[in-house]
């Protein structure tokens, strides 16, 4: 099986250590998922938008395709015009293939480089 996404042994940085404190702080050591990660780096571009904003729901929108991301959760990113991360690698642009049997296994974790991925938008 593949998801978008790379596992949570592979994120480094902030995103490793948000992984360590989630798990041991809110799940009582229960795995967490990774999709944790990338809501806890979606949550952080919105509250950060609403921030900057002039507080109307269009200054919101404006400021959230303005970001700019750094060394975050997921890395660093901007954001493009189709609300898609930019200039991105690793955990943001990544696909992971898995065995599925009673536990996952991770057989290979793909990450596209940023020009590929622009080059795929067209």
């Amino acid at each position: 099986m593949s998801v978008a996404g790379v596992p949570i042994d592979e994120f480094v940085g902030k995103g490793a250590e948000f992984a360590k404190t989630f798990k041991a702080e809110k799940l009582a050591g229960k795995e967490i998922d990774p999709y944790a990660i990338y809501g806890a780096q979606a949550a952080e571009i919105v509250i950060n938008a609403i921030a900057a904003s002039d507080g109307t729901r269009a200054s919101v929108i404006e400021q959230m395709f303005a970001a700019k991301v750094t060394d975050s959760y997921l890395g660093t990113f901007g954001i493009n015009e189709n609300g898609d991360p930019s200039g991105a690698e690793g955990a943001v642009v990544g696909f992971t293939i898995y065995v599925a049997t009673d536990k996952l296994k991770t057989v290979k974790t793909i990450s596209p480089k940023p020009e590929n991925v622009e080059a795929a938008r067209g």
